[in-house]
């Protein structure tokens, strides 16, 4: 911020505004970093596999970071690989192994 001298007069942003400051805090509050990310192809034990042309994996495993995925992290995921995910979660030397899947619930009467 610049002033222009007098001590009347109003301040003169520079490229920096009260209200760029506030729209960029909210946009930096909004948003969310995944930490899950697809690190291996497994593919399992099969007559058919050649290293050359493995074909498509059994599934991918993804390690999740520090808490479980969120439901659009996992959408995001799924919609980059065609396989199933498998989440692996360390924590204080326990390995976790979760995956996720859709279901419909019926109705209850």
């Amino acid at each position: 911020m610049l002033n222009k001298g007098n001590e009347d007069e109003e301040l003169v942003c520079v490229g920096e505004c009260p209200e760029d400051k506030y729209a960029l805090t909210r946009l930096l509050g909004d948003m969310r970093i995944c930490d899950a990310k697809a690190v291996f192809d497994v593919y399992l034990p099969n007559s058919r596999f050649k290293k050359s042309s493995p074909g498509e994996p059994s599934f991918v495993a993804c390690f999740s970071g520090d808490s479980p995925p969120s439901k659009e992290d996992v959408k995001v995921l799924q919609s980059r690989v065609a396989a199933p995910l498998m989440f692996c979660h360390v924590a204080q030397g326990r390995v976790s192994f979760f995956s996720f899947s859709s279901i419909d619930l019926p109705a209850l009467p």
